[in-house]
């Protein structure tokens, strides 16, 4: 894999060379950042220090588009990553020889009449990252119905089972295939509505989709309901997010008594967030409520039901910094959904304040809890506070300050040695 990459990636670069100029326009672009940051007590306790970090890391992204005509464009985007010092593969280690090229993105892009089409390897974003977020092979053809009214039909392959079988099931029943109808019409510039249908489906689920484990599940039939609100006039910006779950997953015989006797488990799950911000001069105020369903201790066993508002792989929506994954998102506090967000209630205060062009402070107030006790009957996270520094230091590059401090509750402590996570650290960061 790692030679494949480097092997396309070659390859996109000699055709970009030798292709005459006046047959296509090249855009090239990218971000970098590096991140020096530290993170301890995130398991709640400070006596094994089992996931205290202290590290170095650079993420590097390059986009090369070839543009061959005003309606088609070839679009490639690289990712390489380092720890500093990291393993040999990084080009972060002695040397700086590491070999791993990561292929983000690789699509055509393609105007017929007044409708956009993509398909190939590419980013999809759906409900704000609460059910996708993430890059995936796909299409999405856009439809224009007019000026204020657009209807992206959108397709995802969430799995490839393949050929052949194994254990006398179909390999290829498990394929898993996402289909998404997600209309944007704007009320006016500023002010959208977006409708959305999802449905997923597999035939053999075996729990390849979903991050919930669901051992002994067969058929899947899952659909989401949602709308997103937005809004912007004048000072004001405010919104809000619904979105309901339904459908089902069949299980295995042998598994009825994992399930409570059940054959079958229906989905349930819901999800609600709202927002408000409003600027004055210089400052921003803006609040947040969040809240996704869980599993109660009756629901799945007792009712057959599957209440948690479920999360496919790819999901991902950041929240708070300590628990909710933010500029350090490589861990979350124990206890906390991290980016994945299901069974859980929070609530946020925040101020921005811009001092000089080139300086801005920031500073958020954040409330957890889970939606439903754990297994230890706890539900309180904790109360975050997080403060931001940002500094335009010339031009494109910037750089981050950041600390955060999590007064954590019930939920996020494991032992008896309780301790408060906290972090802090700086990011260095360029676009271009």
């Amino acid at each position: 894999m790692k030679k494949l990459s480097i092997v396309a990636l070659a390859a996109l670069l000699v055709i970009a060379m030798t292709i005459p100029a006046a047959a296509l326009e090249n855009e090239f672009g990218g971000y970098w950042r590096t991140r020096i940051f530290s993170q301890y007590d995130f398991t709640g306790e400070d006596e094994t220090e089992a996931r205290d970090l202290q590290q170095w890391d650079t993420r590097t992204r390059l986009y090369y588009t070839a543009k061959l005509s005003p309606n088609l464009k070839f679009v490639n985007k690289f990712e390489f990553d380092s720890v500093w010092g990291g393993p040999s593969d990084s080009y972060g280690d002695i040397s700086a020889d590491g070999i791993k090229v990561e292929i983000k993105n690789s699509y055509v892009d393609f105007k017929l009449a007044q409708h956009r089409f993509e398909f190939g390897v590419q980013d999809f974003l759906l409900a704000k990252g609460y059910l996708f977020d993430d890059d995936a092979a796909g299409f999405k053809a856009i439809f224009k119905a007019s000026d204020a009214i657009y209807l992206p039909l959108i397709y995802i392959k969430g799995n490839e089972g393949g050929i052949g079988k194994s254990n006398d099931e179909s390999n290829d029943d498990k394929d898993v295939d996402v289909l998404v109808l997600y209309p944007t019409i704007y009320l006016s510039k500023d002010t959208t509505i977006k409708p959305h249908v999802a449905w997923l489906t597999s035939e053999n689920y075996g729990g390849v989709w979903y991050n919930t484990d669901l051992p002994g599940t067969t058929e899947l039939d899952a659909f989401t309901f949602g709308v997103e609100f937005d809004s912007k006039m004048d000072k004001f910006n405010f919104g809000a997010t619904a979105i309901m779950q339904a459908g089902g997953v069949d299980i295995d015989p042998a598994y009825y008594g994992v399930y409570g006797n059940h054959d079958s488990l229906d989905m349930k799950g819901y999800l609600f967030d709202i927002y408000g911000g409003m600027t004055m001069g210089p400052a921003e105020l803006r609040a947040k409520a969040l809240y996704a369903s869980g599993n109660d201790e009756n629901s799945i066993t007792g009712d057959g039901e599957i209440t948690a508002f479920f999360n496919p792989k790819g999901a991902s929506h950041y929240w708070a910094e300590i628990m909710g994954f933010g500029v350090f998102d490589n861990q979350a506090s124990s206890g906390a959904p991290a980016d994945q967000i299901s069974n859980l209630m929070a609530f946020n205060l925040g101020t921005s304040f811009k001092v000089l062009e080139s300086v801005k402070l920031s500073a958020d107030l954040w409330y957890a809890e889970l939606a439903e006790d754990d297994a230890a009957g706890n539900s309180e996270l904790g109360t975050e506070v997080d403060l931001m520094a940002s500094f335009t230091i010339i031009d494109n590059l910037k750089m981050d300050l950041v600390a955060a401090y999590l007064f954590a509750g019930d939920a996020t402590y494991t032992g008896e040695n309780d301790s408060d996570p906290y972090e802090f650290g700086t990011r260095l960061s360029l676009a271009f």
